[in-house]
């Protein structure tokens, strides 16, 4: 069971990093 929820925090982290990564190109793009 811990090991489920520490795959699915490293993939949810994985996820929120590639999409910040993602909104700061658009934003300097935009400028």
């Amino acid at each position: 069971m811990i090991a489920v929820f520490a795959i699915l925090t490293t993939c949810l982290a994985a996820i929120f990093f590639v999409h910040k990564n993602q909104k700061n190109e658009k934003i300097r793009k935009m400028k």
